[in-house]
């Protein structure tokens, strides 16, 4: 569960721009998110500022996913412990962007009526239930035909989740302010299946042709019968990131690639 700070530092430190308050010593500041990996950053209206822990073993994408299902006006600063002091200086002295991610909505159909439905950061996988069995899938964009895979699972990713699952399966990288989405068959059995980048408008249908299982950013997942489908589309929340004024995305990119 997320910790508040103490109010007397929430208020001292978290004080409206307009107002001259004396910042506190950074150390003291840094003391109070020292095992932080996950900074929750509320921006209000007035000006004024929240800060909040998730702690050491934090999903982003799980917080990012959850905060939207019950509608907090967060935003989202990840950073390494040897990292928090500068990370807390640059929210002080408004060194930092908000950045809108795009985020994907599925909705799982049994027997054509919708049974299941939720959002992601990342990607909707969809796979077999039993570990290394490969799973058949059709798929149709916009209602029309794209063709059948034979593959350990089928990803539609979101251009922040073009480093992740998608990468890892052949995916291509995508800018994360990007508004796009990959669909990458994992491991498929032919040799002409490639990962297709579509349009953030588009509509994705996937069926399966045995039993199977869509999971959502690898939190929440439903069960699929032989026959269900996935329809993958844009969803119409975004989660907006903090990115500090330090290293273009093209700069990470380029540290990451040069490092493999």
């Amino acid at each position: 569960m997320a910790r508040l700070l103490p109010e007397q530092l929430e208020f001292d430190f978290f004080a409206p721009p307009t107002e001259q308050a004396k910042k506190p010593e950074k150390r003291a500041v840094s003391a109070a998110f020292k095992d932080a990996d996950i900074l929750k950053f509320q921006l209000n209206k007035d000006g004024s500022r929240k800060l909040e822990d998730f702690g050491e073993d934090l999903n982003n994408t799980r917080k990012g996913r959850s905060v939207h299902k019950k509608g907090d006006p967060y935003q989202f600063l990840t950073a390494s412990q040897d990292e928090i002091e500068e990370a807390i200086a640059s929210l002080i002295e408004n060194r930092f962007e908000l950045e809108r991610r795009m985020m994907i909505r599925g909705t799982v159909f049994h027997q054509g009526k919708p049974v299941f439905q939720d959002i992601a950061l990342n990607e909707i996988a969809v796979t077999s239930r039993v570990p290394l069995r490969v799973l058949r899938y059709q798929v149709s964009v916009n209602d029309e035909y794209l063709n059948h895979y034979s593959a350990d699972g089928v990803l539609v990713a979101t251009p922040t989740g073009s480093t992740a699952y998608n990468l890892s399966a052949g995916g291509p990288v995508m800018a994360p302010a990007g508004r796009m989405m990959a669909l990458t068959p994992v491991c498929p059995h032919s040799l002409n299946a490639r990962s297709i980048v579509l349009a953030a408008e588009d509509r994705i249908q996937i069926g399966v042709l045995s039993s199977g299982r869509v999971s959502f950013d690898g939190d929440s997942w439903a069960d699929l019968e032989t026959g269900d489908c996935l329809i993958a589309e844009r969803s119409a929340l975004e989660t907006v990131m903090i990115r500090r004024k330090k290293q273009s995305f093209m700069q990470n990119l380029s540290d990451h690639l040069s490092g493999i």
